[in-house]
């Protein structure tokens, strides 16, 4: 290998690692756009389809960077795609996903770029009708990309953690759901809040609560990949009230969860 050869494969090699090393290191944080009529588009390029537009003082999710763009969650506006044969409707505007894994695309076309995924058991909201398409709202899992010279971050302090309550340990937990199961409509509820990771329950190294209004917390008793889903945003839980006698926190056992902007 030549000596030229040498250092521009050195150099290459360097830019790529430097690279890696960043996003590695990156730490995800609330931004603000500095700007009206931004683009967000479907890829980290200029001649990438555009998403939809941020306005000055719009906040968004950064999520990760990639060379001059930020990675972010699409604003609740955003228009978002899915094919009616891999949804099952529900009542009213929401509808459950009953394939493993799909695409949310930004046009109602096989050809339009993929701008999220969602996957199997996931509630999504349906905006209208599009042919053998639903128009959505974004899923969780939605994201695009925007110039990191219209975006700062964000240092405005953020609400307060509600205190914590008491946790009822493993076996009075077991103890409690070895009852037998409550039949349809007994003591079903539905709460709105923002659904945060918990710690050890069940054996399981991490499962998930919700925090409604009012600072109240509820276990919820569900697949940990699909609460993962709702981190840190506002969703509608939907489910079987259990109460752990002496303890402040009741268990939900989810039936369904929709996504809330």
């Amino acid at each position: 290998m030549s000596l030229k050869a040498l250092i521009i494969t050195s150099a290459l090699l360097i830019f790529f690692t430097c690279g890696i090393c960043s996003a590695e290191d990156f730490t995800p944080f609330k931004g603000i756009v500095t700007s009206d009529g931004i683009h967000i588009r479907s890829d980290s390029t200029v001649s990438s389809p555009v998403i939809c537009d941020a306005g000055k003082g719009d906040s968004l999710e950064v999520l990760a960077e990639l060379y001059e763009w930020y990675k972010v969650r699409v604003p609740g506006d955003a228009p978002s795609f899915v094919r009616k044969d891999l949804i099952a409707k529900e009542a009213g505007s929401s509808a459950e996903i009953i394939k493993e894994r799909i695409n949310i695309r930004l046009e109602p076309n096989e050809s339009s770029p993929i701008i999220g995924r969602a996957i199997k058991g996931e509630v999504v909201n349906i905006v209208a009708d599009a042919g053998a398409w639903y128009k959505i709202k974004p899923v969780t899992k939605s994201f695009g990309w925007i110039h990191k010279r219209f975006v700062q971050k964000d240092n405005s302090p953020g609400p307060a953690e509600p205190k914590p309550l008491p946790q009822p340990s493993e076996k009075e937990i077991r103890k409690e759901l070895s009852g037998t199961p409550e039949g349809p409509g007994e003591n079903s509820v539905s709460v709105e809040g923002i659904v945060r990771p918990q710690g050890i329950f069940f054996n399981r190294k991490t499962t998930h609560k919700i925090v409604d209004r009012s600072g109240k917390e509820y276990f919820l008793r569900c697949d940990k990949q699909t609460l993962n889903q709702f981190n840190n945003y506002r969703a509608r839980i939907t489910g079987t009230l259990r109460t752990l006698p002496g303890y402040a926190y009741p268990l939900i056992e989810v039936k369904k969860i929709e996504y809330l902007e």
